[in-house]
């Protein structure tokens, strides 16, 4: 380990290798390593030797680019002395050399590192993953007499990630990926990236690399299942690696699929078939880029039918019998009900409204009609979480929603009712083609995955989150959100829901303008376009100038159907010069359009605000939409269903989004005697 005897006081302090001491007991020399990591002997063998001497010879005192040398360092540490000391050694060399540019060296020597190196950071990737898969816990002793196994290993690859350039990330990403199984329950793992973004404690910058790396390649290597656990709080690379994979998918046979599934059924009960449905759907998620049916997995999903009956008949034998899902039943299964709901939820994802019918059809069918359903409820509730283990609201939506249709359906009022508290019908949270936006209930604020998940819990049917474009990347935020959602990621989720979904574009953290902010709207349109969502689904909230630069990239040829909400330039009243110019830019965009004026400019009911709304009307071209800041003295609303019925009569005929105003400023001498 030549490089560490070259520090000078120019580069970083580092800290020891490893904290703690090695264990007292060895084990015998003629041991394999209890984690299947190369010996030294191994690795030197597998490895191609040194190309010579270093690129550029160093000034005194630094240490020199050595790819051989270094990549054995850390091969050496990981057979040696564990996982934590490689991915440290692995950091420490990376941050010696974090000024070579500056010496005229290869600026690249991070990424290529990665790569010369590239055997270890696998194995660091199979130790990682195989903790995911044997749920093993950081508190415990592991392989080396280590504790905190996980934890130390991402801290030091984070900080690893941020001393390398893209293809050095990348190559790390891809290495992590590669280990880790193709579940949503990655145990520590995400855990462990997730409190490093605090950026008191963490490593916010290091976590989002690290973390965005992995979520790329394990959407290339098809591990959708754990790439999406990890959207919950990160966001891929920009932009993600997305790859389709160079073999074929499996060919679509209805059939056999069928078959697969029955058998599943058969030999391991409700929740293997479950997993089988998905995993049968996972398979063929390429199937478009090979010019196969798309729609397979609807057509899968009815003939599975008579299977997700029996899943249906089985869950509803667990509530008649009060079968608990901690007590190991049939095929010796525990967590049946978990199981085959978790699974379902996520079937629904991949398919359509017919197929979701389907399903939900088959399991209200299984279902009794009683007020009481046990642990299905229960487990459709705790789904509904965005960070419990297994959190999925848009699956839990789905699926709750479906079969509480069904359950109506079919007459069976008390179990719709059980359900209905949490789960509202599928079709009252979708916008429909003709809805009209008095209609509308929007969620004012879903740029997070708590926020996201309490509007999918409150059945929303319109979904309202802020446009940033923050290092490269478009991000929703409203500002100083540490787990705030990336715009793919939340347009397909609120594509899945079915709900309408209100781009605010705000582009003001960072400030972007003149040619800046005009590519920013362009790559915005691109991206949106791509998505796919229908375009009466979109409204793009934007100021008069941002209109006419949409108008400029095609924006009514490329979203017809879409909305143009136009604000007001002045949030507290609306003059006769600020009227005129949002009817002209109206005008300009075309149909349909509407105004967002906010509260306080139109609450008064004086002849002045009369003949505004009535220039906005536009002859009935135009809607209105109000919105207010609840926590703003003269902004607020006691009761936000009374003012809006109020707001309708007076003509205000668009999204009104009134928010009630919080405790200390409706009640003000209870909260003072409280303090």
């Amino acid at each position: 380990m030549g490089w560490m005897n070259k520090l000078t006081g120019a580069t970083p302090t580092l800290r020891p290798l490893v904290s703690t001491p090695p264990p007292k007991q060895e084990p015998p020399a003629t041991a394999p390593p209890a984690t299947g990591m190369p010996t030294q002997d191994e690795f030197v063998a597998s490895t191609p030797p040194p190309t010579g001497a270093p690129l550029i010879t160093p000034p005194p005192g630094q240490p020199a680019q050595n790819l051989a040398q270094d990549s054995a360092d850390i091969a050496n540490m990981l057979s040696t002395r564990g996982p934590i000391a490689a991915a440290e050694t692995f950091r420490n060399i990376l941050l010696t050399h974090a000024k070579d540019g500056s010496y005229g060296w290869d600026p690249n020597y991070g990424d290529k590192l990665a790569q010369a190196a590239y055997p270890s950071l696998q194995q660091l990737g199979k130790v990682l993953g195989d903790r995911v898969a044997k749920d093993k816990d950081d508190d415990e002793f592991a392989e080396f007499g280590l504790k905190d196994v996980t934890s130390k290993t991402l801290e030091h690859l984070a900080i690893a990630a941020e001393n390398m350039g893209p293809e050095g990330q990348r190559t790390l990403g891809k290495a992590v990926a590669e280990g880790l199984p193709n579940d949503d329950d990655l145990n520590q793992f995400d855990d462990v990236l997730d409190d490093m973004k605090d950026p008191k404690k963490g490593n916010p910058k290091g976590a989002a690399l690290l973390a965005g790396a992995t979520i790329s390649e394990l959407q290339v290597q098809g591990k959708h299942e754990a790439a999406n656990k990890l959207l919950l709080d990160h966001q891929p690379l920009s932009p993600p690696v997305i790859q389709v994979p160079s073999n074929n998918p499996p060919s679509q046979n209805l059939e056999r699929d069928a078959a697969s599934i029955a058998d599943a059924m058969a030999k391991g009960g409700a929740g293997a078939a479950s997993k089988q449905l998905l995993a049968i759907m996972n398979s063929h998620a390429f199937d478009v880029a090979f010019g196969l049916d798309p729609n397979y997995a609807e057509k899968l999903v009815q003939a599975a039918q008579p299977t997700l009956q029996e899943i249906g008949k089985t869950l509803g034998d667990r509530i008649v019998n009060n079968k608990d899902d901690s007590k190991p039943v049939e095929y010796g299964w525990k967590d049946i009900t978990r199981e085959s709901l978790e699974e379902l939820g996520k079937v629904m994802q991949k398919v359509g409204p017919e197929g979701q019918k389907t399903v939900a059809r088959a399991l209200a069918e299984g279902l009794p009609d009683k007020s009481d359903l046990n642990q299905f409820d229960d487990r459709l509730r705790k789904m509904q979480g965005h960070r419990y283990p297994e959190g999925n609201p848009v699956g839990a939506a789905l699926l709750g929603g479906g079969v509480m249709a069904e359950l109506q359906a079919l007459g069976k009022n008390k179990a719709a009712e059980a359900l209905g508290d949490d789960h509202p019908p599928l079709d009252s949270r979708r916008w429909q083609p003709g809805m009209t936006l008095d209609q509308a209930r929007n969620a004012h604020l879903t740029n997070t995955p708590a926020e996201f998940a309490e509007a999918v819990k409150n059945g929303n049917n319109w979904f309202e989150a802020d446009l940033q474009l923050q290092d490269g990347k478009f991000v929703m935020s409203h500002g100083g959100e540490a787990d705030k959602l990336g715009m793919s990621e939340w347009l397909i989720q609120a594509n899945k829901l079915g709900v309408g979904m209100k781009v605010d574009v705000k582009f003001d953290s960072p400030k972007l303008e003149g040619p800046a902010k005009d590519e920013a709207l362009r790559k915005m349109l691109d991206d949106i376009e791509k998505a796919g969502v229908p375009s009466e689904r979109l409204m793009f909230s934007v100021s008069m100038g941002e209109s006419d630069a949409l108008l400029r990239e095609r924006f009514r040829e490329r979203f017809p159907n879409a909305t143009m909400a136009i604000n007001s330039p002045n949030e507290k009243s609306l003059s006769e010069g600020d009227v005129n110019g949002m009817v002209a830019a109206a005008e300009r965009a075309g149909q349909p359009a509407t105004f967002i004026v906010n509260y306080s400019a139109v609450k008064k009911d004086d002849a002045a605000t009369r003949a505004a709304i009535e220039k906005l009307h536009m002859g009935g071209k135009a809607t209105i939409s109000v919105w207010n800041s609840p926590t703003d003295l003269g902004d607020s609303v006691y009761t936000p269903s009374k003012e809006t019925q109020k707001l309708k009569d007076r003509g205000l005929n668009g999204m009104i989004d009134l928010r009630a105003a919080p405790s200390w400023i409706r009640y003000p001498k209870e909260f003072v005697r409280n303090l």
